[in-house]
Protein backbone atom coordinates (compact mmCIF):
# COMPACT_ATOMS: atom_id res chain seq x y z
CA UNK A 1 0.00 0.00 0.00
CA UNK A 2 1.07 3.56 -0.98
CA UNK A 3 0.09 6.71 0.89
CA UNK A 4 0.25 10.50 0.82
CA UNK A 5 -2.46 10.98 -1.54
CA UNK A 6 -1.41 12.79 -4.69
CA UNK A 7 2.20 11.27 -4.55
CA UNK A 8 0.72 7.89 -4.30
CA UNK A 9 -1.19 8.14 -8.04
CA UNK A 10 1.90 9.50 -9.70
CA UNK A 11 4.30 7.16 -8.22
CA UNK A 12 1.86 4.06 -8.63
CA UNK A 13 0.99 5.09 -12.38
CA UNK A 14 4.84 5.75 -13.21
CA UNK A 15 5.93 1.98 -11.55
CA UNK A 16 3.04 0.33 -13.56
CA UNK A 17 3.45 2.40 -17.36
CA UNK A 18 7.50 1.17 -16.34
CA UNK A 19 6.85 -2.23 -15.51
CA UNK A 20 3.92 -3.04 -17.72
CA UNK A 21 1.77 -4.14 -14.84
CA UNK A 22 -1.98 -5.47 -15.36
CA UNK A 23 -4.55 -5.43 -12.41
CA UNK A 24 -6.17 -2.84 -10.54
CA UNK A 25 -5.17 -0.02 -8.31
CA UNK A 26 -7.86 0.29 -5.90
CA UNK A 27 -8.38 4.07 -3.89
CA UNK A 28 -9.02 4.57 -0.20
CA UNK A 29 -9.77 7.50 2.03
CA UNK A 30 -10.19 7.20 5.45
CA UNK A 31 -11.08 3.04 4.81
CA UNK A 32 -13.59 4.10 2.25
CA UNK A 33 -13.52 3.04 -1.38
CA UNK A 34 -13.44 5.99 -3.64
CA UNK A 35 -12.29 5.01 -6.76
CA UNK A 36 -10.58 2.37 -8.91
CA UNK A 37 -7.63 2.68 -11.71
CA UNK A 38 -7.77 -0.43 -14.02
CA UNK A 39 -4.36 -0.81 -15.98
CA UNK A 40 -3.21 -3.30 -18.61
CA UNK A 41 0.09 -4.08 -19.81
CA UNK A 42 1.22 -0.51 -18.06
CA UNK A 43 -1.85 1.11 -20.10
CA UNK A 44 -4.96 2.72 -18.48
CA UNK A 45 -7.75 0.78 -19.19
CA UNK A 46 -10.74 2.68 -16.67
CA UNK A 47 -10.45 4.58 -14.03
CA UNK A 48 -13.64 6.08 -11.66
CA UNK A 49 -13.50 8.43 -9.12
CA UNK A 50 -16.36 8.94 -6.05
CA UNK A 51 -15.33 12.89 -6.40
CA UNK A 52 -15.07 13.52 -10.19
CA UNK A 53 -17.76 15.86 -11.11
CA UNK A 54 -19.64 14.04 -14.04
CA UNK A 55 -19.78 10.19 -15.05
CA UNK A 56 -19.31 8.79 -18.31
CA UNK A 57 -22.83 8.89 -19.01
CA UNK A 58 -22.62 11.95 -18.12
CA UNK A 59 -20.03 13.51 -20.53
CA UNK A 60 -21.46 11.24 -23.67
CA UNK A 61 -25.15 13.63 -22.64
CA UNK A 62 -22.90 17.13 -22.11
CA UNK A 63 -21.06 16.85 -25.43
CA UNK A 64 -24.10 16.23 -27.10
CA UNK A 65 -23.04 12.77 -28.49
CA UNK A 66 -26.25 10.65 -27.08
CA UNK A 67 -29.63 11.86 -25.56
CA UNK A 68 -30.90 10.86 -22.07
CA UNK A 69 -33.53 8.84 -23.49
CA UNK A 70 -31.35 6.52 -25.45
CA UNK A 71 -28.88 6.57 -22.46
CA UNK A 72 -31.79 5.63 -20.18
CA UNK A 73 -32.73 2.67 -22.73
CA UNK A 74 -28.81 1.74 -22.96
CA UNK A 75 -28.68 1.64 -19.39
CA UNK A 76 -31.93 -0.42 -19.05
CA UNK A 77 -30.16 -3.10 -21.45
CA UNK A 78 -26.94 -2.84 -19.30
CA UNK A 79 -28.72 -4.01 -16.47
CA UNK A 80 -30.68 -6.59 -18.33
CA UNK A 81 -27.25 -8.46 -19.90
CA UNK A 82 -25.74 -8.41 -16.12
CA UNK A 83 -28.51 -10.19 -14.96
CA UNK A 84 -28.19 -13.02 -17.22
CA UNK A 85 -24.03 -12.92 -15.85
CA UNK A 86 -22.98 -10.56 -19.09
CA UNK A 87 -20.31 -8.16 -18.63
CA UNK A 88 -20.48 -5.76 -21.90
CA UNK A 89 -19.86 -2.02 -20.69
CA UNK A 90 -22.06 0.92 -21.81
CA UNK A 91 -19.52 1.96 -24.62
CA UNK A 92 -19.47 -1.10 -25.96
CA UNK A 93 -23.42 -0.98 -26.11
CA UNK A 94 -23.28 2.56 -27.81
CA UNK A 95 -20.82 1.38 -30.19
CA UNK A 96 -23.16 -1.97 -31.07
CA UNK A 97 -25.91 -0.08 -31.50
CA UNK A 98 -24.40 2.35 -33.75
CA UNK A 99 -25.33 5.26 -31.15
CA UNK A 100 -21.48 6.36 -31.17
CA UNK A 101 -18.52 6.06 -33.43
CA UNK A 102 -15.61 3.53 -32.12
CA UNK A 103 -12.89 7.31 -32.31
CA UNK A 104 -15.61 9.64 -30.29
CA UNK A 105 -16.49 6.43 -27.78
CA UNK A 106 -12.37 6.55 -27.10
CA UNK A 107 -12.39 10.05 -26.89
CA UNK A 108 -15.28 10.26 -24.74
CA UNK A 109 -13.18 7.52 -22.19
CA UNK A 110 -10.22 9.64 -22.65
CA UNK A 111 -11.90 12.59 -21.44
CA UNK A 112 -13.91 10.68 -18.51
CA UNK A 113 -10.60 8.69 -17.36
CA UNK A 114 -8.26 11.46 -17.30
CA UNK A 115 -11.09 13.30 -15.09
CA UNK A 116 -11.00 10.72 -12.98
CA UNK A 117 -7.61 10.45 -12.24
CA UNK A 118 -7.24 13.42 -12.11
CA UNK A 119 -9.81 13.74 -9.14
CA UNK A 120 -8.04 10.89 -7.64
CA UNK A 121 -4.54 12.57 -7.17
CA UNK A 122 -6.34 15.69 -5.55
CA UNK A 123 -7.53 13.76 -2.80
CA UNK A 124 -5.88 13.96 0.44
CA UNK A 125 -5.22 11.03 2.84
CA UNK A 126 -5.98 8.61 -0.19
CA UNK A 127 -4.29 5.34 -0.50
CA UNK A 128 -3.61 2.88 -3.24
CA UNK A 129 -4.13 -1.05 -3.11
CA UNK A 130 -2.31 -2.86 -6.06
CA UNK A 131 -4.31 -5.74 -6.40
CA UNK A 132 -2.82 -8.35 -9.47
CA UNK A 133 -5.90 -9.51 -11.18
CA UNK A 134 -6.65 -10.06 -15.03
CA UNK A 135 -9.12 -8.28 -16.56
CA UNK A 136 -10.94 -7.87 -19.59
CA UNK A 137 -10.40 -4.85 -21.26
CA UNK A 138 -10.75 -3.50 -24.81
CA UNK A 139 -7.58 -3.10 -26.60
CA UNK A 140 -9.04 -0.29 -28.46
CA UNK A 141 -9.99 1.93 -25.37
CA UNK A 142 -6.45 1.44 -23.58
CA UNK A 143 -4.08 4.94 -23.09
CA UNK A 144 -0.68 5.44 -22.68
CA UNK A 145 -0.03 7.96 -19.79
CA UNK A 146 1.18 10.27 -22.57
CA UNK A 147 -2.20 10.06 -24.10
CA UNK A 148 -4.20 11.08 -20.97
CA UNK A 149 -1.27 13.78 -20.23
CA UNK A 150 0.67 15.10 -22.71
CA UNK A 151 4.47 15.57 -21.75
CA UNK A 152 4.90 12.60 -19.49
CA UNK A 153 7.59 10.46 -21.41
CA UNK A 154 9.63 13.75 -21.21
CA UNK A 155 9.32 13.53 -17.36
CA UNK A 156 6.64 16.13 -16.29
CA UNK A 157 6.20 16.10 -12.55
CA UNK A 158 2.67 15.14 -12.21
CA UNK A 159 2.48 17.12 -9.30
CA UNK A 160 2.19 19.68 -11.19
CA UNK A 161 -0.72 18.45 -13.56
CA UNK A 162 -2.56 17.11 -10.76
CA UNK A 163 -2.88 19.96 -8.23
CA UNK A 164 -4.25 23.41 -8.87
CA UNK A 165 -2.43 24.84 -5.83
CA UNK A 166 0.83 24.44 -7.30
CA UNK A 167 2.26 26.49 -8.82
CA UNK A 168 3.50 25.97 -12.92
CA UNK A 169 5.07 27.39 -15.50
CA UNK A 170 2.08 27.52 -17.49
CA UNK A 171 0.71 31.26 -17.70
CA UNK A 172 -2.51 31.49 -16.70
CA UNK A 173 -3.31 32.84 -20.35
CA UNK A 174 -1.70 29.38 -21.99
CA UNK A 175 -3.79 27.31 -19.36
CA UNK A 176 -7.21 29.28 -20.13
CA UNK A 177 -7.24 28.96 -23.78
CA UNK A 178 -5.69 25.30 -23.70
CA UNK A 179 -9.50 24.70 -22.07
CA UNK A 180 -11.33 27.05 -24.09
CA UNK A 181 -12.20 24.40 -27.32
CA UNK A 182 -12.46 21.32 -24.79
CA UNK A 183 -16.45 21.23 -25.06
CA UNK A 184 -16.40 21.24 -28.73
CA UNK A 185 -13.58 18.24 -29.57
CA UNK A 186 -15.87 15.41 -28.88
CA UNK A 187 -18.98 16.76 -30.65
CA UNK A 188 -19.60 13.85 -34.09
CA UNK A 189 -18.13 14.26 -36.88
CA UNK A 190 -15.70 17.03 -35.63
CA UNK A 191 -12.23 17.66 -37.32
CA UNK A 192 -10.32 20.76 -36.22
CA UNK A 193 -11.27 23.84 -34.32
CA UNK A 194 -9.96 27.66 -33.54
CA UNK A 195 -10.40 30.87 -32.12
CA UNK A 196 -9.16 34.22 -33.90
CA UNK A 197 -9.24 38.09 -34.54
CA UNK A 198 -10.39 39.79 -37.48
CA UNK A 199 -6.57 39.90 -38.09
CA UNK A 200 -5.81 36.98 -38.89
CA UNK A 201 -3.83 36.06 -35.35
CA UNK A 202 -4.77 32.57 -34.04
CA UNK A 203 -5.73 32.42 -30.45
CA UNK A 204 -6.28 28.64 -29.92
CA UNK A 205 -7.25 25.80 -31.90
CA UNK A 206 -7.23 22.12 -31.78
CA UNK A 207 -7.11 19.36 -34.70
CA UNK A 208 -8.40 15.44 -35.03
CA UNK A 209 -5.77 13.10 -34.34
CA UNK A 210 -6.95 11.55 -37.74
CA UNK A 211 -6.88 15.11 -39.65
CA UNK A 212 -4.28 16.80 -41.73
CA UNK A 213 -4.89 20.10 -41.47
CA UNK A 214 -2.69 23.52 -41.07
CA UNK A 215 -4.88 25.43 -39.46
CA UNK A 216 -2.68 28.77 -40.09
CA UNK A 217 -4.01 28.55 -43.12
CA UNK A 218 -7.63 28.35 -42.86
CA UNK A 219 -7.58 31.93 -41.03
CA UNK A 220 -7.21 33.87 -43.72
CA UNK A 221 -9.63 32.18 -45.85
CA UNK A 222 -12.39 32.08 -43.59
CA UNK A 223 -11.64 35.96 -42.40
CA UNK A 224 -12.50 36.36 -46.62
CA UNK A 225 -15.66 34.16 -46.26
CA UNK A 226 -16.74 36.20 -42.94
CA UNK A 227 -16.25 39.27 -44.41
CA UNK A 228 -18.21 38.69 -48.19
CA UNK A 229 -21.15 37.06 -45.78
CA UNK A 230 -21.31 40.34 -43.93
CA UNK A 231 -20.80 42.48 -47.18
CA UNK A 232 -23.55 40.80 -49.24
CA UNK A 233 -26.14 40.64 -46.27
CA UNK A 234 -25.60 44.69 -45.68
CA UNK A 235 -26.56 45.15 -49.29
CA UNK A 236 -29.31 42.87 -49.19
CA UNK A 237 -30.67 44.49 -46.12
CA UNK A 238 -30.40 41.75 -43.72
CA UNK A 239 -28.31 43.73 -41.42
CA UNK A 240 -25.07 42.69 -39.57
CA UNK A 241 -24.13 38.98 -40.06
CA UNK A 242 -22.62 36.91 -36.85
CA UNK A 243 -22.26 33.98 -38.53
CA UNK A 244 -21.73 32.00 -41.43
CA UNK A 245 -21.77 28.45 -42.90
CA UNK A 246 -19.79 26.74 -45.34
CA UNK A 247 -20.83 23.04 -46.89
CA UNK A 248 -18.41 21.34 -49.44
CA UNK A 249 -17.71 17.49 -50.17
CA UNK A 250 -15.50 16.59 -47.56
CA UNK A 251 -16.84 18.55 -44.84
CA UNK A 252 -18.39 21.84 -43.50
CA UNK A 253 -16.83 24.78 -41.88
CA UNK A 254 -19.41 26.99 -39.42
CA UNK A 255 -17.77 30.13 -37.86
CA UNK A 256 -19.50 32.49 -35.15
CA UNK A 257 -18.38 35.83 -34.23
CA UNK A 258 -18.44 36.75 -30.79
CA UNK A 259 -20.54 40.06 -30.89
CA UNK A 260 -21.22 42.85 -33.13
CA UNK A 261 -17.91 43.88 -32.51
CA UNK A 262 -16.51 41.75 -34.99
CA UNK A 263 -13.16 41.57 -33.31
CA UNK A 264 -13.04 37.53 -32.58
CA UNK A 265 -14.65 34.40 -34.09
CA UNK A 266 -14.76 30.89 -32.75
CA UNK A 267 -14.73 28.44 -36.27
CA UNK A 268 -15.43 24.60 -36.38
CA UNK A 269 -15.05 22.01 -38.95
CA UNK A 270 -16.94 19.06 -39.39
CA UNK A 271 -17.50 15.65 -41.31
CA UNK A 272 -21.18 14.70 -43.07
CA UNK A 273 -21.41 13.15 -38.84
CA UNK A 274 -21.51 16.31 -37.50
CA UNK A 275 -25.01 17.98 -37.14
CA UNK A 276 -25.28 21.61 -37.46
CA UNK A 277 -27.68 22.38 -34.88
CA UNK A 278 -25.69 20.75 -32.34
CA UNK A 279 -22.51 22.74 -33.30
CA UNK A 280 -24.14 25.91 -33.13
CA UNK A 281 -25.68 25.27 -29.58
CA UNK A 282 -22.38 24.37 -28.57
CA UNK A 283 -20.47 27.16 -29.71
CA UNK A 284 -23.37 29.25 -28.22
CA UNK A 285 -22.48 27.88 -24.77
CA UNK A 286 -18.62 29.00 -25.54
CA UNK A 287 -18.84 32.44 -26.84
CA UNK A 288 -19.47 33.58 -23.10
CA UNK A 289 -15.75 32.07 -22.42
CA UNK A 290 -14.64 33.44 -25.03
CA UNK A 291 -15.51 37.26 -24.66
CA UNK A 292 -14.26 36.94 -20.94
CA UNK A 293 -11.23 35.62 -22.56
CA UNK A 294 -10.73 38.28 -25.08
CA UNK A 295 -11.46 41.14 -23.28
CA UNK A 296 -7.78 40.99 -21.30
CA UNK A 297 -6.21 40.59 -24.28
Amino acid sequence: MIDSGERAVVDSLKNAARLKWSGLLRATQAGERVGVIVMHDGQVAWAASATQSEDFSAVLERVGLVSRDKLAAANQVLQQQRSEGKTTDLGTLLAEECLISPSLLRSCFKTHVSAAITSLAAAPLLALQAEHETVSVDSSLLFDLADLFPGFEQGIDFSQTFSPEQPTAVSAYEAEKGTLLTGLTLLPGYRYSFIADTEGRMLTCHVADAVQVQVERIIPKALVWLSSACTLSTETEMGLVLSAYLHGETGSLFAQMTDFSKQFFVAVSFSADGKLGVIKHKISELIPAVRKFTEAL
